[in-house]
């Protein structure tokens, strides 16, 4: 018989025990015979498992906010065995970025897998919402002095179509 025994992903050796018996082909023993037996080593392997980690993707326009996908999930496992995985990208400003994760291995050993990643794409768009800008109105019975409102005092730039919480700085100017 050999003994050797390899659980986890790797490596190691599988030796022949001592108390071999070498037979002939009517089931005779023969060890004795045999006086320059040399035992050789041989090699358990065990591969780590694939795994596959998948977050999800979102796209929105911008509106100020981060998006974020909260999907995110882990395959492959071995049966009695599991991960923690939480999506954790975000994106706020115009452009794109992976949705990446973060992942908590518990009492699994993590060696014990070869992790690909199926990553969604979180993409924030121009906002391309209307919005519009007006200025302020204002009116005076004739002095001969000029009637003047540039939004900076009691009279504002009012806008209308931003995001929530959203404001906007501007000035006027008229025209004679």
């Amino acid at each position: 018989t050999a003994s050797g025994s390899q659980t986890d992903a790797g490596s190691s050796a599988n030796v022949v025990d001592d108390g071999y018996v070498i037979k002939d082909g009517n089931g005779a023993d023969k060890t004795a015979d045999f006086t320059n037996v040399t035992k050789a080593e041989g090699t358990l392997t065990v591969n780590a498992a694939p795994v596959t980690i998948k977050t999800g993707s979102g796209e929105k326009e911008y509106d100020g906010t981060a998006l974020t996908n909260a999907e995110a999930s882990i395959t492959g496992l071995v049966e009695g065995e599991n991960a923690t995985v939480t999506a954790t990208g975000s994106q706020t400003e115009v452009g794109s970025s992976s949705n990446t994760y973060s992942i908590d291995w518990g009492t699994t050993n993590k060696d014990n897998y070869d992790v690909s990643e199926e990553l969604g794409t979180l993409t924030v768009t121009e906002n391309t919402a209307a919005v519009t800008l007006t200025a302020p109105s204002d009116e005076k019975t004739y002095d001969g002095t000029a009637l003047t409102c540039d939004g900076t005092g009691e009279k504002k730039v009012t806008a209308s179509g931003l995001p929530e919480d959203f404001t906007v700085e501007a000035t006027a100017s008229g025209s004679p």
